[in-house]
């Protein structure tokens, strides 16, 4: 209900039963309401998370509240970032949700490139992401949601707002081997989003040496799982985000990429004994030629992961085939 009205409290909006949606309005000069009332409420949502840290339907309703208000606010939320800043910090460093993530995102997106903001992002940007490396390092198969959302962060955090990378103290490592993990998970969000995330790091070499030595690091690591998804661990469903991820590193680590592929064919066996090495030889050739046109890329992968699934010519790969790209 609070969600609610935060959501309608919006003096630059109007609502009518006719439309769907509200229609915005010129920007006002009047103070919006809303910040007065979360103002009031930013203490009483603190002392229920605080009470109540490990009810994921309580942190999720509070979560939806200062994101409906966030979103209604914009910039004017100015005044309450380190109030609201302290409650994320505090209740996901006790028990970690989804929903926390997903409303550190908002905030990064929202105030990451404000000067006078930048250093409370920076340290909300660095616990969270030690908070979730630490718990995911653990036993990522366990949470999916935060796996899912952390994904999702990053891969708009550095499309928007790279200069988070910036600070001395950034795990660059440790978040591309994150995505690496996320990878080889089975819910396609999860993946989808994985993909997305290390699309965009591979991407930043042109902008940040800091990267570039990270992904000459982890290249091969990325790469056998990538070949380890289409040599058949992973749905077929999925293998268009294996492609877009092999067409990011043809296309920015092409010298790097061809090398890696050499350990690859003379690896009996893999990713799959189905595949023989003149199979891999031709699969290797036909990627390295592809650095302009995703699409053919994608047919090209689709190709290859039904040799290695044996379903090649078979009247089921040519009746799913289209439902998979």
């Amino acid at each position: 209900m609070l969600a609610m009205l935060c959501a309608s409290l919006d003096v630059n909006s109007i609502h009518s039963e006719q439309q769907s949606e509200p229609q915005l309005l010129p920007p006002s000069n009047k103070p919006q309401p809303i910040l007065i009332v979360l103002q009031q409420l930013l203490p009483l949502l603190k002392t229920v998370v605080s009470k109540w840290p490990n009810d994921n339907d309580v942190v999720k309703a509070v979560c939806e509240v200062l994101n409906k208000s966030l979103h209604v606010l914009l910039d004017a939320a100015a005044l309450l970032v380190g109030d609201i800043t302290d409650l994320v910090i505090h209740t996901y460093c006790t028990v970690s949700h989804s929903s926390l993530v997903e409303l550190t995102k908002q905030l990064l997106l929202l105030f990451a490139g404000s000067e006078s903001h930048k250093p409370t992002m920076m340290s909300l940007f660095s616990k969270m992401t030690e908070r979730t490396l630490s718990l995911l390092n653990q036993d990522i198969e366990h949470h999916p949601d935060i796996t899912e959302a952390f994904m999702i962060l990053l891969a708009q955090l550095f499309k928007k707002h790279p200069e988070l990378l910036d600070y001395k103290h950034c795990n660059l490592t440790g978040l591309f081997q994150c995505g690496i993990s996320a990878l080889g998970q089975a819910e396609t969000p999860t993946v989808r989003n994985a993909a997305s995330f290390l699309c965009e790091f591979i991407a930043q070499r042109c902008k940040r040496t800091e990267t570039e030595a990270v992904v000459l690091k982890q290249g091969l690591v990325l790469l056998t799982r990538l070949l380890k998804a289409i040599g058949g661990e992973a749905s077929r469903s999925l293998m268009n985000h294996m492609s877009d991820v092999l067409f990011m590193l043809n296309k920015h680590y092409y010298d790097h990429l061809s090398s890696w592929m050499m350990e690859f064919i003379n690896q009996d066996g893999f990713p799959s004994p189905l595949a023989a090495k003149v199979n891999k030889e031709h699969f290797t050739r036909l990627i390295l030629k592809e650095r302009t046109h995703k699409r053919k890329l994608q047919e090209i992968v689709t190709e290859f992961t039904l040799l290695c699934r044996g379903l090649i010519g078979t009247d089921y790969a040519a009746a799913t085939t289209s439902i998979c790209l």
